[in-house]
């Protein structure tokens, strides 16, 4: 069973064997002068006083499910984690905003710590409970609300330092939704996405963010966080990494080609140039194009070692005909 603990200063999250500090007040406290309710006293506001209200019985949570009351807590302290990273108001996206529930715990973070913060809440259709929801909501921040396709907001690209994914909706398109989602973050944004038994949203994330931050809850529920500069390139765009070498590759073939251009000291710059080219394809992991290039390697090595040989012609013949190959091997 997960749950959330508080232990002195700090708040654990805890599911199965796995323990972790989610949040360290005292380390808030002593960040104090960067965070945004910086020149609040402490009777004004606290973030204690901030996660004891949201986990209050007055508070609206997803209660469909017994337990559920700690994933939307989870979510409002991942949320507290990225909001407290400046003084700084900050524009947050929830996608999936429907009954309003999410968008409530969003705007009172957001209203307590940073009022000049802006909230722009998502949905495919207009529910009346999200009006009902917000009208509670004590001090609120500025306040958006569009009904839209979720795979097509017409929001500025790279404007939001946080997104929120409600995985409470069920999300035809998961992978257009995030990869949406990722055009509207800023390039050092946050997203912080709650899956609720949705396996293929589970799966486009992954697909997306190699590497991210995960959370299980009880049954198929998670919270994943990840940062934009985490995602992982697609294969369109690992393909595209490889046309600056396919550019070494021919301006290589011509000069070999004409020959009066090429000294011992030029291969040597070819083979370096190589040799950086595989230290590319390896970062994406492209290993077809990894060996190709390997395998040119020691051709211009041989080539090389044997310029001032009578085999020079016959070295030069094998790079120029491999040449004339690696492109199309190595095409995807």
């Amino acid at each position: 069973m997960a749950y959330l603990e508080i232990d002195g200063t700090r708040l654990k999250y805890k599911h199965q064997n796995k323990t972790e500090i989610v949040l360290d007040f005292q380390d808030v406290k002593s960040n104090y002068s960067k965070i945004p309710f910086y020149s609040m006293d402490d009777n004004q506001f606290t973030i204690i006083k901030l996660i004891g209200q949201l986990m209050s019985d007055s508070i609206p949570i997803w209660n469909e499910k017994k337990g559920q009351d700690v994933d939307i807590h989870l979510v409002d302290i991942c949320v507290v984690k990225e909001v407290i990273k400046s003084r700084l108001g900050r524009k947050v996206l929830e996608i999936g905003c429907e009954n309003g529930i999410l968008s409530y715990h969003l705007a009172t973070i957001l209203g307590s710590m940073q009022n000049q913060s802006s909230l722009f809440c998502v949905s495919d259709i207009i529910n009346p409970f999200w009006v009902d929801q917000l009208s509670t909501v004590e001090r609120l921040p500025e306040l958006h609300y569009f009904a839209t396709e979720y795979d097509a907001i017409h929001l500025e690209q790279e404007y939001f330092d946080l997104v929120v994914i409600n995985g409470n909706v069920n999300f035809e398109q998961p992978e257009k939704t995030l990869k949406e989602a990722i055009r509207l973050l800023k390039e050092d944004g946050s997203i912080i996405c709650y899956c609720n038994d949705m396996p293929s949203l589970e799966s486009s994330f992954h697909l997306l963010f190699e590497h991210n931050k995960s959370y299980e809850l009880d049954g198929n529920r998670v919270i994943y966080v990840a940062n934009k500069q985490d995602i992982t390139c697609t294969e369109e765009e690992k393909v595209d990494c490889t046309i600056e070498i396919r550019q070494h590759i021919q301006a290589l073939k011509e000069q070999i080609v004409s020959e009066e251009a090429i000294t011992k000291e030029h291969l040597k710059e070819c083979i370096r140039q190589i040799e950086q080219d595989v230290d590319t394809v390896m970062q994406e992991e492209l290993l077809d194009w990894k060996n190709g290039l390997l395998e040119l390697k020691e051709y211009l090595l041989d080539y090389m070692v044997g310029f001032d040989s009578e085999y020079r012609s016959y070295y030069r013949q094998v790079v120029i005909e491999y040449l004339n190959i690696i492109p199309e091997s190595n095409r995807r």
